[in-house]
């Protein structure tokens, strides 16, 4: 295709559900695949960049409300090398 994409894969799924996320669903008869979570587990993982330096940019600054630390941060991102 245009994106050159060689190896795509679609998985039913509902996360309200929780169909085909972690098991697979008696509501999806016709589907004979893996999970969500099965597929990604299996996947080999890229390791170009695995000895570059860490690279983890930050999409979002996570505040608990009602921590018991006032002064809790999640991080949520993605690795990107290291």
């Amino acid at each position: 295709g245009r994106l050159g994409l060689t190896d795509v894969r679609y998985i039913p799924i509902s996360a309200l559900e929780g169909d085909n996320v972690v098991r697979p669903s008696d509501r999806t008869p016709w589907y004979d695949g893996p999970p969500l979570l099965e597929l990604l587990e299996s996947l080999p993982a890229d390791r170009a960049d695995a000895d570059l330096p860490l690279r983890y940019p930050v999409q979002l600054v996570i505040r608990a409300n009602g921590s018991t630390a006032d002064d809790f941060r999640g991080y949520a991102g993605q690795v990107r090398s290291g």
